[in-house]
């Protein structure tokens, strides 16, 4: 991995709930009885819970201004939010969909430069985050970001409560949950010797249907998560440990000079095979280096690791210089390793008051390498088939691979963007899932040099083009060649009679992305913009109905698509002056496919003709699909030409508008 300059975790900031409940009395509010040890198996004794007015969001942004009161960055330097809990439990019976949690903190705490979006990839969530965030401080793109999970998951003990019916039910990994909101601040590291040496994850996709959260089936509702946890240790820990080994023989570190290893905190059982695989693989005990603090926090999910830091430095363990081991893993399978050595961040989160200002080293200058489109293939839903998320998707991802170059195994990094997917899946990563029906690097060896990474982005329509975007700054840093981005939109209410449908086209969409062959084709330029004074003209969620039927239930405003147009015309008018450009030098547009109507009343705000204008849509809102849609079609009908600059622009909820300049 070429490293450009480092980062460093500049301030962590924490939001425990205050309510605390003891594992005896998890498993004393179960209706069947559960013959198990889970106590002693787990080392769990206590775990803290929200609920009852502290929701996701408020875990987040909790987190995020304790981060922000202790951080050398003001407010308005951030270039980079993400939030990455697996939950967006919202309120009573809301889980968010629409805007991005992350659009909404960004308002809410005056982020104004940040770059915002969720991300979600299991419990490798703030990981996947701090990979992101780390690419971009190192091709220079941003100084400082931050990286947030609001983690609400308790109420998968709820369900579990009611529906478990023994010590090998599918559902006992629930009762070992907690919640919590961590936030952690990154910045260019002041020197070489401290900050994140290296960084390393890949997910095995044969593993990801081991753990599995959605919505449970039964009449009473509420969402369940289904883990085969013998299956998972077997196919986490000897990937794990070899990894580990070959991230810190890559760094030239002896083992001896790990002082502390961070793992996912999910069982005492877990840390106790991960230590005799290593001792077995390389005759080294590590003794008590394990961080471990379940005893009072449980599985924290996404936010464990940087929990258990957390609560490492407030019990004075970890000092100034000492080097850290992180070994990463999520449902998915996502697996991973990070090197890093401490600076004075533990004494600055001790001190009382805020942090000051570390002097940084210069950035790196960004790398001339961009991605164009190598090949699109989409797939339509069957109206008289029930519709499959991962199989549309994976139908789409076949049909792009056959018109490409590529191979399968040569796709470094899959996402999916996807909002509204079958059966309201919440974990894995959709793509995770995908990955595994491909059989695309689902089984890698530590060693292997063809693995690829699988999360999802969701931040609605705007979605696709961020993740393009975070796909063209991956390259850039020398960590992907190839990437696929995937789309996918159901209407979940087609199952709920009586409920109101989103008019969002059904189907798929798969984009493959490789480097330009001639350093000229391709994406140019990226802008986003957001406009918070219209945040609250559309709000999407999901819920149970009387029934316990899963179903959306959302707000729109009855002129959101007009103020919809005019920050589409606001935006593009502004990204066009920051580019250097006017309208002549276009030859096409390619705007938001949310229906006929808005694309020519796009066209008209901005001055382009209807032969110049690519529309697709009719009476559907092409939604995530709609960039390769508009694209495919300009191709297809001869709209645009090879050499010709389109620009591209997107829509979404909050309002979010993305803008790109792209070279046919």
């Amino acid at each position: 991995m070429l490293r450009l300059t480092k980062s460093y975790f500049d301030s962590l900031g924490v939001m425990l709930p205050d309510r605390r409940v003891t594992t005896a009395e998890i498993l004393e509010g179960c209706r069947n009885q559960v013959r198990l040890p889970l106590e002693r198996l787990t080392g769990i004794h206590a775990r803290r819970l929200a609920g009852d007015g502290l929701y996701s969001i408020d875990l987040a942004e909790g987190a995020l201004r304790r981060c922000l009161d202790q951080s050398p960055a003001a407010a308005e330097d951030y270039g980079l939010l993400i939030c990455t809990n697996i939950s967006r439990r919202d309120g009573p019976n809301t889980f968010s969909y629409e805007p991005a949690a992350a659009v909404t903190l960004k308002r809410e705490l005056g982020l104004t430069g940040a770059l915002a979006l969720d991300l979600t990839n299991a419990c490798a969530g703030m990981w996947t985050g701090v990979y992101l965030a780390d690419a971009l401080i190192r091709t220079g793109e941003v100084r400082h970001a931050l990286v947030v999970s609001g983690e609400y998951i308790s109420y998968l003990i709820e369900t579990a409560q009611r529906e478990i019916t023994g010590f090998m039910d599918p559902q006992i990994a629930s009762l070992t949950l907690g919640d919590a909101g961590v936030a952690v601040s990154l910045g260019v590291s002041p020197s070489p010797e401290v900050g994140l040496h290296d960084l390393d994850l890949y997910t095995l996709s044969k593993y990801s249907p081991y753990c599995i959260a959605k919505p449970t089936d039964q009449e009473h509702g509420g969402a369940v998560m289904y883990t085969d946890a013998i299956k998972v240790t077997e196919a986490v820990v000897p990937h794990a440990a070899r990894h580990a080994k070959l991230i810190v023989d890559r760094n030239g570190w002896p083992l001896e000079r790990i002082d502390h290893i961070v793992p996912h905190q999910t069982s005492q059982l877990t840390m106790q095979e991960a230590k005799k695989e290593i001792q077995r693989l390389y005759q080294y005990d590590f003794g008590d280096c394990f961080l471990n603090n379940l005893a009072e926090r449980g599985n924290t999910s996404s936010n464990s690791h940087f929990l258990a830091l957390f609560d490492a430095i407030q019990a004075g363990r970890i000092a100034e210089g000492q080097n850290l081991a992180f070994c990463i893993s999520g449902s998915g399978q996502t697996t991973g390793t990070a090197l890093y050595t401490m600076d004075s961040l533990p004494s600055r989160l001790t001190q009382e008051a805020g942090a000051d200002a570390t002097a940084a080293g210069p950035v790196a200058a960004t790398l001339p390498v961009q991605l164009e489109i190598e090949s699109i293939a989409f797939v339509d839903a069957n109206p008289d088939e029930p519709v499959d998320t991962i199989e549309m998707l994976g139908t789409a991802a076949e049909r792009s691979l056959v018109a490409s170059r590529f191979g399968c195994d040569e796709v470094d990094l899959l996402v999916s963007v996807g909002t509204y997917r079958t059966e309201f899946v919440m974990e894995p990563a959709i793509a995770a899932l995908v990955g595994g029906r491909l059989e695309m690097n689902h089984d890698r060896p530590a060693d292997a040099e063809d693995k690829t990474l699988a999360f999802d982005v969701l931040s609605g329509p705007v979605g696709t083009l961020k993740a393009i975007y975070l796909a063209s700054e991956l390259a850039r840093a020398g960590q992907i060649e190839q990437a696929m981005i995937l789309a996918s939109e159901v209407e979940n209410n087609r199952q709920v009679p009586g409920e109101p449908l989103l008019g969002v086209h059904e189907g798929a969409s798969a984009m493959l992305l490789s480097e330009s062959a001639d350093g000229e084709s391709g994406f140019l330029g990226f802008g986003f913009y957001d406009f918070s004074e219209h945040h609250a003209d559309q709000s999407i969620a999901g819920g149970w109905n009387d029934a316990g039927k899963a179903y959306l239930h959302f707000h729109q405003a009855a002129d959101f698509k007009q103020h919809y147009l005019a920050c589409v015309k606001q935006a593009a008018e502004r990204f066009l002056e920051e580019q250097g450009l006017s309208r002549d030098e276009l030859a096409v547009l390619l705007p938001p496919q949310v229906c006929q109507p808005f694309v020519n009343a796009t066209a008209d705000a901005l001055g382009f003709s209807d032969e110049r204008t690519v529309c697709v849509a009719k009476g559907e809102d092409f939604a995530t699909s709609s960039l390769p849609a508009a694209y495919h079609a300009a191709r297809k009908t001869g709209a645009a030409q090879s050499g010709d600059l389109g620009l591209v622009l997107t829509v979404g909820a909050g309002v979010q508008v993305g803008c790109a300049l792209y070279r046919f």
